[in-house]
């Protein structure tokens, strides 16, 4: 494991599959004491390593690359299905609500304007209800 990290790193293979472990690259989410057991270590060894700064340097790392993947996905899957004939127009409209309210473009309660005219065309009414 660890055949991911392309780049020379001070950290052990051990280290390097706990990373993967413990963000789900390999056998889903397991427990601490899995993970541990995993790896041939002890759970005191995890915990001491997760207080390493270049440990924890390359876990952040790994977990940002997983989430930027994620996301370039999603916004690929999105693009796709609304530039898709097939696609519903409803369906379309749910993926662009979702999006903006993701982003915090879109409130749930929507502004509204009423126009009110206040002036009233006495002559146009007249007419409108043949009124001579």
């Amino acid at each position: 494991m660890g055949v991911l990290y392309l780049k020379n790193t001070d950290l052990s293979e051990e280290q390097l599959t706990a990373i993967d472990l413990m963000l789900g690259k390999v056998g889903g989410q397991l427990t601490q004491q899995e993970i541990a057991d995993e790896v041939g270590v002890s759970r005191q060894t995890l915990y001491n390593w997760r207080k390493d700064p270049v440990f924890r340097e390359e876990l952040v790392k790994q977990a940002k690359t997983i989430t930027d993947t994620g996301l370039a996905y999603s916004l690929t899957w999105m693009e796709q299905a609304m530039m898709d004939p097939k696609v519903k127009d409803s369906i379309k409209i749910q993926i662009a609500r979702s999006f903006m309210q993701n982003k915090g473009m879109l409130k749930e309660i929507q502004e509204s304007t009423v126009k009110n005219e206040t002036t009233l065309d006495i002559e146009k009414m007249m007419k409108q209800f043949n009124v001579k």
